[in-house]
């Protein structure tokens, strides 16, 4: 593919790691999803450096996962906001598609994307962006495992879970927690916050290193070993399981 201002991919696969470095063991530093596009920045020939669309997260992805495609126009209206299959009419393959895929916009549970059609099997399985209510959305994560660079219903990290969250609410934040930290207004005190505002913690030397939402006065939905909701007062998260504190609040957000 020649290098220009057209330059774009888009995820066929459910998720495709994007890596730290240009091999296959080096770490995973985030996913690009289903439906998800990407810029192509440089190419190494076996691996290529990209810039995701949706919130501008860089690195390197394998070739052999890149489909070629022109630059989004609008972001997708809807998402998967429960695991789920569809099937690739082009290809006569079923795709497994993780909770936080992206789908455009479809006529009869059908879609394209890069030229290959699609079928939603399970429409209850999608939702319109912005138009689900939170509850909803926590039953389907609860117990995912906890996944570094994962933002996904196969596996999440705390900062991917929050990014999912916002996003199927109608609210684009940033991938990383420390980023997504700056954005809002801040609030005072835990008895101030409502379901759907973020909490955030940080480590020994002062720097945020976890994130959560807040779904009732005293309760957090987080990934920490796996998707859960603990205890959370003005000190932090109290885990019921331990019987300690785990994280140490910083700083709580309305975004």
């Amino acid at each position: 593919m020649e290098k220009n201002d057209q330059n774009y991919g888009v995820a066929l696969q459910g998720f495709i790691a994007i890596r730290k470095e240009a091999h296959e063991r080096a770490e995973m530093i985030t996913q690009v999803l289903f439906g998800e596009h990407f810029k192509i920045l440089d190419d190494e020939g076996l691996w290529m450096y990209i810039r995701t669309v949706n919130d501008a997260y860089e690195g390197w992805l394998d070739r052999k996962s890149v489909v070629a495609d022109q630059a989004p126009k609008t972001p997708n209206p809807y998402l998967v906001c429960r695991n789920t299959t569809i099937q690739n009419v082009s290809g006569n393959y079923k795709v497994k598609l993780p909770a936080g895929a992206s789908i455009p916009l479809y006529k009869q549970n059908s879609f394209v994307i890069a030229g290959q059609e699609f079928h939603i099997l399970h429409p209850e399985d999608v939702c319109k962006v912005g138009s689900i209510a939170l509850e909803a959305l926590i039953d389907d994560f609860i117990s995912v495992p906890y996944l570094w660079g994962g933002r996904c219903g196969f596996g999440t990290d705390c900062s991917g879970l929050t990014q999912y969250l916002c996003r199927a609410l109608g609210k684009n934040i940033p991938r990383d927690a420390n980023e997504q930290s700056a954005m809002g207004d801040t609030l005072s005190f835990i008895n101030e916050a409502q379901a759907g505002d973020l909490a955030f913690f940080d480590d020994t030397e002062g720097m945020i290193h976890h994130v959560g939402m807040i779904v009732a006065q005293d309760k957090i939905l987080h990934s920490s070993g796996r998707v859960r909701i603990d205890k959370i007062d003005q000190q932090g998260i109290f885990s019921l399981e331990l019987g300690r504190y785990t994280h140490k609040l910083r700083v709580l957000k309305r975004v």
